[in-house]
């Protein structure tokens, strides 16, 4: 039932209920009036048939008034009853709605995490904005092991290079054949915005701020910085921001 028959239901009830306390009213006061009647128009019943017939009367009158007293407390017990319930169910039927919508959330949330790392259009544009007013950068990209179907190091180099940066060739012999390097064996994960401690006052602000950039786009980065002497052999140069697109947090 709709909320407009619910209504129009309550007020059929209501109604009812009124003219069926009236009625009860007229009966009563017609027994009154036979019983007035009765004894003071009635000359052939002794007082013995008298005092049975109001007796029965008075009982028919007490009758019919307990019924309209009782019946009217009952019905306005029966609509608190009727808005008490309504109450729950609207209760019940928002906290279902929560649960739904909480649902939801999650399985978008899951479909998220299980999702391959990408940067839409916009996000890209977003990034490449917030990075622009630090000025061109140096940077190397390096790619761990990737979830298929993720293109977030070719997105990358586009959203640096639309911001201003520039894409420098990594310097270790076995990086030296393109700037993009495959470096599965690194520990990391998620994307990983690593400077040299003695450049911390040419990198760090771009290195945290493209880190933020990427969380508020729901991809998990975070910035590091490198020892001011890197190990020998090492492949994070000194004199450039190094990114490292490592596998997926798990």
């Amino acid at each position: 039932m709709d909320e407009a028959a619910a209504t129009a239901t309550r007020v059929a009830f209501v109604s009812a209920n009124s003219w069926a306390g009236w009625a009860t009213i007229m009966v009563a006061a017609g027994v009154l009036i036979e019983l007035i009647v009765l004894f003071i128009f009635s000359k052939e019943m002794d007082w013995r048939e008298k005092a049975a017939v109001a007796i029965a009367s008075v009982l028919i009158v007490s009758g019919v008034a307990g019924e309209w007293w009782f019946g009217g407390i009952a019905a306005d017990a029966s609509e608190k009853l009727e808005i008490d319930a309504n109450a729950k169910a609207a209760a019940a039927n928002e906290r279902a709605a929560n649960l739904e919508r909480d649902a939801a959330q999650l399985r978008l949330e899951l479909a998220r995490l299980k999702a391959p790392r990408n940067l839409d259009p916009d996000a890209q544009k977003r990034v490449a904005d917030t990075l622009r007013p630090l000025g061109s950068q140096p940077f190397t990209i390096g790619e761990g092991p990737m979830e298929p179907g993720s293109q977030l190091d070719t997105q990358l180099i586009d959203v640096l290079l639309a911001a201003g940066w520039t894409l420098v060739p990594p310097q270790h012999v076995m990086l030296s054949r393109e700037p993009r390097a495959a470096m599965t064996f690194s520990d990391e994960f998620g994307v990983m915005i690593f400077f040299n401690e003695s450049r911390r006052a040419d990198f760090a602000a771009a290195a945290e701020a493209l880190a933020k950039a990427l969380n508020d786009s729901n991809v998990a980065a975070r910035s590091k910085p490198t020892p001011a002497t890197p190990p020998p052999g090492g492949l994070r140069q000194a004199d450039t921001i190094n990114i490292l697109v490592a596998p997926k947090p798990p």
